[in-house]
């Protein structure tokens, strides 16, 4: 399933769901037709330039207790970059 193998690579090697566990991610973005806005939600990932600046000040600067978790396995924020970057 073209799906699975796209989702699967945002996991880790030790962490890949499972049959029904993909099959459950599917339907929950299949209901209501979730899947047809699914390109204007990962819109996200464009943003992430334009809204840099404004994100990441709001980030640290909040007396938010915050809390970052990261994957160094992550396609979208490869080790090391990522730690360099937001150490």
């Amino acid at each position: 399933m073209i799906f699975q193998k796209g989702i699967g690579d945002v996991f880790g090697p030790y962490t890949q769901p499972t049959d029904a566990e993909f099959w459950d991610m599917w339907t929950g973005l299949r209901y209501n037709d979730g899947n047809l806005v699914l390109d204007s939600t990962l819109q996200y990932i464009n943003q992430r330039l334009k809204h840099r600046e404004r994100w990441v000040g709001a980030l640290t600067s909040t007396f938010v207790p915050l809390h970052m978790i990261y994957g160094p396995l992550d396609p979208v924020n490869p080790h090391p970059q990522f730690i360099h970057r937001y150490q």
